[in-house]
C-alpha cells in the first residue's frame, strides 16, 4: 500500500519549497541535503522519514527553523509528543551543526591569518593589476597552496606563485578569509580566482577608503568584487566595501549600516544583464534587495553597446 511513500514525501516536501535528493532514505535517521537557496558546499535542508505501518516524516530548514510534519494518505500526522520529541532531536542536530560550522570556520580562519601574514605588499605591476588600471590597496602578495585528493585518495598539494590576497573581515576586524586572484588562468587550479574552503564568508568584506562626508553626511559604498571597488575608489574617492558576491551584499550593506547608522549607503551593482540563473540580472536584483534592506540607493552601469 506504502510501496511509493518516498516519493510521495518528496511531492510534499516539493510542494512546501524543498527539492530533496531521488534516493530519499526511510531510515529515521536525520539527513541534509542542499537546497537552491545554499550557497556551494552547504546543506541546510534537513528531513527524517520513517519507514512504519503508516510512513511519517519531517523536512525543514535549518538556517530559517522552518520546518512541516508530513504522513502518507491515510495516515495521522505527528501527534504533541512525537513533536516534542522530534523538535528535541532538530534542536540537538542544530546546536551540533552550529558547533561544527564554528569549528570549521576557526580552523579556516588560522589559516586565512597565516596565508595573510606570509605574504608581501602587493607588486602594483601584477598581470591582473595592470588589466584592471587597479591600485593594490593594501593587499598582499603571496603563495597560494591548495590541498586536493588524487586518484588513490591521497592528499596532494598544488602551488601557485604571484598570487593576490585579499582578507575578508568581519565586523570585528578579524580576518576570516582570504580570496586569492592569479595573474591568468593558466595555473594548477585553472581558474582566475577563488577562495578558501571551509571559510566564513557572509557579512565580510575587504574596506577600500576611509569613511568621508559629503553634505555632512558619511558615504558608503557596497559592490561585488575587488576590482570593480578598487575603480569605484580610483574614481570617486569614496569608502568601498568589497563584497566578493552578489549574495554577500545584503549583509555588508546591513554591516555598513549598523557601523554607521547616519551613512548614506550606496550599492553599485554588477550588471548581469545576460544572466537569468537563478533569477534575471541577479546582480542588479540583489542590489536592489540589498539597498532596500539596508535603507540606501543604488547605481547600475550603462552598456552603450552589446561589445560594452
Amino acid at each position: 500500500m506504502y510501496g511509493s511513500f518516498t516519493e510521495e514525501f518528496r511531492e510534499y516536501a516539493r510542494s512546501q519549497g524543498f527539492e530533496l535528493p531521488a534516493d530519499v532514505s526511510a531510515d529515521g535517521r536525520f539527513h541534509r541535503c542542499h537546497d537552491r537557496r545554499d550557497k556551494r558546499g552547504e546543506k541546510n535542508v534537513w528531513y527524517v522519514l520513517n519507514d512504519g505501518t503508516v510512513p511519517r516524516g519531517a523536512v525543514g530548514y535549518w538556517r530559517t527553523g522552518e520546518y512541516h510534519s508530513w504522513s502518507s494518505k491515510g495516515g495521522k500526522r505527528l501527534n504533541r509528543e512525537q513533536w516534542r520529541v522530534l523538535r528535541s532531536q532538530i534542536k540537538a542536530e542544530d546546536q551540533q551543526r552550529r558547533l561544527e560550522e564554528k569549528r570549521k570556520h576557526d580552523n579556516a580562519a588560522a589559516l586565512a591569518q597565516a596565508i595573510w601574514t606570509s605574504g608581501s605588499a602587493a607588486d602594483p605591476n601584477h598581470a591582473y593589476l595592470q588589466k584592471k588600471g587597479i591600485a593594490p590597496y593594501g593587499i598582499r602578495q603571496g603563495a597560494w597552496h591548495s590541498d586536493y585528493t588524487d586518484a588513490e585518495g591521497i592528499v596532494r598539494k598544488r602551488v601557485v606563485l604571484d598570487a593576490l590576497l585579499i582578507p575578508l573581515f568581519n565586523g570585528r576586524g578579524e580576518i576570516r578569509s582570504i580570496q586569492a586572484i592569479f595573474p591568468d588562468k593558466q595555473n594548477a587550479l585553472g581558474r582566475q580566482k577563488t577562495f578558501l574552503p571551509g571559510a566564513e564568508t557572509q557579512g565580510c568584506h575587504y574596506p577600500i577608503g576611509e569613511v568621508s562626508c559629503i553634505s555632512g553626511r558619511p558615504i558608503i559604498v557596497v559592490c561585488e568584487g575587488f576590482a570593480t571597488a578598487a575603480s569605484i575608489h580610483k574614481a570617486t574617492g569614496l569608502a568601498v566595501r568589497t563584497a566578493f558576491s552578489a549574495g554577500n551584499l545584503r549583509a555588508v550593506a546591513l554591516a555598513a549600516r549598523a557601523s554607521c547608522p547616519e551613512a548614506v549607503i550606496i550599492v553599485a551593482a554588477d550588471n548581469d544583464r545576460w544572466t537569468t540563473n537563478p533569477v534575471e540580472n541577479p546582480g542588479v536584483a540583489m542590489a536592489r534587495a540589498a539597498a532596500t534592506a539596508a535603507g540606501g540607493g543604488v547605481v547600475v552601469p550603462e552598456f552603450q553597446s552589446l561589445e560594452d
